[in-house]
């Protein structure tokens, strides 16, 4: 098996290059904009939520924990649902895999 972690790194390296080199125009937040909301700035403000959140998931995903996505779709379907896990088991099936609430695991260890 392969390490994940330094394919990870290497990813969110070539994403950062891809997105300091893509163009003239400082993000809207750094810039501080006008007041006035337009069509590019509102596709300017979804490109850095974008940019942001994944640099987030993909650091958190290097350090094996749960990304925004993974505890979006957990919180919906009631699974623990994490992406690392299909890279760990080269499956798609165990994205998502059943869990016993707290109160039942408690229960169960300390019988």
């Amino acid at each position: 098996m392969i390490n994940p972690k330094p394919l990870l790194f290497l990813m969110l390296l070539w994403i950062s290059v891809l997105v300091l080199l893509q163009g003239c125009a400082a993000p809207g937040f750094l810039v501080g904009g006008g007041a006035t909301a337009t069509a590019s700035s509102s596709y300017q403000t979804y490109k850095t939520v974008t940019i942001v959140k994944a640099g987030v998931d993909t650091a958190l995903a290097v350090e094996g924990k749960k990304t925004t996505t993974d505890h979006i779709v957990s919180s919906i379907t009631g699974k623990d649902c994490k992406a690392t896990r299909i890279l760990e088991e080269e499956t798609l099936k165990v994205y998502c895999v059943e869990t016993k609430p707290d109160f039942l695991s408690k229960l169960t260890e300390g019988e």
